[in-house]
């Protein structure tokens, strides 16, 4: 398969593989993954450390980050692990193609809450507090659990349009995850009760040319959601993701997501909240924050916005920029710069992101493929494991797909 060849597959097909050596073996796969990662908008991982394992804080660490935090902690202990299988024969090469692919995987998910003297202290970086003294009891560590099940097919029609739909059941409600921040967005309330879970995903990028293999063409995407809730309860939820226009040239195998919307419209927002009003340690409000006039009168979640050109360079290589904000919330404007490149039958991505909720991120990617496996490794917040003292936020996963 020609260079061409190989760069059309990748734009065709971007949401059935999740590494670039997803367009040399045109085959069915069987994938697994596993991850655990930990956020904050703490100013050092020492601090995040210490609240995680609720060890007694020190003076030291509170008046550090007090004079530098300028929101309050968002914090999340995260472990996910997944496994898939997609029935992606030869014949997905043909147009009029019919496919199908399975799909489980759970997220372990603790989220931090924080008495209010805590959040004077380090969260608000409120300096009248500094001489006051807080340990870990200030500090309460919840979890849930998140699992989800998929059965889904796919079709490929002509002129590089795809559909795709999936029915599934999900226990615990996940409404949207935020690409390159590594944050997630649950709703406690609702955390052990079982939704049915449709996705539809859509792309026409209708070619220039009548070649199939052809890489030009400008498109739109979009992918559909909705959960409701079986129970008595009766919560359901609307969403958009990648809601968007997106466009390649053939000439320098260019390719640009030029917008990208992702919201929620959950019409029983109020079921976010217990009984005595208080909400979850982690729902829609508590996780993004939203301004107070967006949150107190509008049933919009907040919504993910992101532009990205990526442009390719050398023979096997890409360089992409984007900029990326959830609105109506304190997440200061996020812009990120990632590098992907071969060597050989090696391959890694190094991506480098200021903003965001945190200040600074870098992360690495590196896989290698020897006949029909692929093994990756990803190391996330590099920043926070050299200095530990100056960056918050680390993680690190494994991959394994084995194509036939």
């Amino acid at each position: 398969m020609s260079i061409a060849q190989q760069d059309s597959l990748w734009d065709h097909f971007p949401s059935f593989y999740d590494h670039p050596f997803r367009t040399q073996k045109a085959g069915s796969f069987l994938h697994l993954e596993a991850e655990y990662t930990q956020d904050a908008s703490a100013a050092n991982n020492a601090l995040l450390w210490r609240m995680g394992t609720k060890q007694r804080l020190g003076e030291d660490l509170i008046a550090y980050n007090a004079d530098r935090a300028k929101l309050k902690n968002l914090m999340a202990f995260d472990s996910r692990a997944s496994i898939a299988y997609y029935n992606l024969n030869k014949s997905f090469l043909k147009r009029d193609s019919l496919h199908y692919f399975v799909r489980y995987g759970f997220v372990d998910h603790s989220g931090a809450s924080y008495s209010d003297e805590f959040f004077r202290l380090v969260g608000q970086g409120n300096k009248a507090f500094e001489g006051d003294t807080a340990n870990g009891n200030g500090f309460v560590l919840n979890r849930t659990r998140f699992d989800y099940f998929d059965f889904g097919v796919i079709r490929f029609f002509p002129d590089r349009s795809n559909l795709a739909v999936s029915l599934g059941l999900t226990r615990g409600m996940r409404f949207a995850e935020v690409d390159g921040s590594r944050l997630l967005v649950y709703t406690a309330e609702y955390g052990t009760s079982t939704f049915w879970d449709v996705d539809v995903s859509a792309k026409l990028t209708p070619a220039k040319e009548q070649s199939y293999f052809d890489v030009h063409g400008t498109g739109i995407q979009v992918n559909l959601d909705y959960k409701g809730l079986l129970g008595p309860e009766g919560a359901y939820a609307v969403g958009a993701r990648n809601l968007g226009f997106i466009g390649w040239t053939g000439k320098h195998y260019t390719k640009k997501d030029s917008f990208t919307y992702n919201g929620w419209y959950a019409p029983d927002y109020a079921s976010f909240y217990n009984s005595d009003g208080s909400n979850d340690f982690d729902s829609m409000a508590n996780v993004f924050r939203p301004d107070s006039i967006v949150f107190r009168s509008a049933e919009w979640l907040p919504a993910y916005v992101y532009a990205e050109y990526t442009m390719k360079v050398f023979e096997k290589q890409s360089l992409s920029f984007r900029f990326d904000k959830i609105l109506n919330t304190p997440m200061v404007p996020r812009v990120s710069v990632s590098y992907t490149y071969f060597y050989g039958n090696w391959y890694g991505i190094t991506r480098v992101s200021t903003g965001g909720y945190t200040r600074f991120n870098l992360s690495q990617e590196v896989a290698y493929r020897k006949g029909h496996h692929f093994v990756r490794v990803m190391l996330y917040g590099i920043q926070a494991w050299a200095f530990p003292k100056k960056a918050a936020g680390l993680g690190g996963g494994i991959g394994y797909s084995w194509m036939f």
